[in-house]
């Protein structure tokens, strides 16, 4: 899949291929965003070799969790497959993770939940439009590296 073929882009312009990540665990240093961006390209066109900027999708995540209004206008309603907030599932992990690196999405998460919904709601849109997000993002990428100068 698409994903397999993940480069982050680094500070110097350079990329690095998933599977250097996964011999030099570098993926443990981006935790938990190599995951994030994984999943999210699972569904893209197979083949191609994504880059990524991480600073720039945490700037969108943080976007989205400027307050709660923006959180309810840029994180709509959606049915992500097989979410769960179980204690043995990747989702779980991922939001304390969230919570403990980004400021804004505890803060989000603590004038939203339980008043205007439910925590389950509240991570499925978040994780929802940090999909679509990082979608974008290495599409994008993908274009800025594939057309012809």
């Amino acid at each position: 899949m698409g994903a397999q073929d993940s480069k982050p882009a680094v500070e110097n312009g350079d990329g690095m291929e998933l599977k250097d990540m996964e011999q030099g665990g570098l993926q443990d240093d981006v935790y938990p965003w190599f995951h994030i961006v994984q999943w999210s390209c699972e569904e893209l066109k197979s083949g191609l070799v994504f880059r990524w900027s991480l600073d720039d999708i945490r700037k969108h995540v943080k976007e989205l969790t400027t307050d709660g209004e923006s959180f309810l206008n840029k994180c709509p309603p959606v049915d992500v497959e097989n979410f769960t907030l179980d204690d043995n599932t990747c989702f779980v992990e991922w939001a304390a993770a969230l919570l403990e690196e980004m400021p804004s999405v505890a803060q989000v998460r603590y004038r939203l939940v339980p008043s205007k919904m439910k925590e389950d709601a509240f991570w499925q849109r978040l994780f929802g439009a940090i999909r679509t997000a990082i979608q974008n993002h290495v599409l994008e990428a993908q274009k800025d590296t594939s057309s012809p100068p």
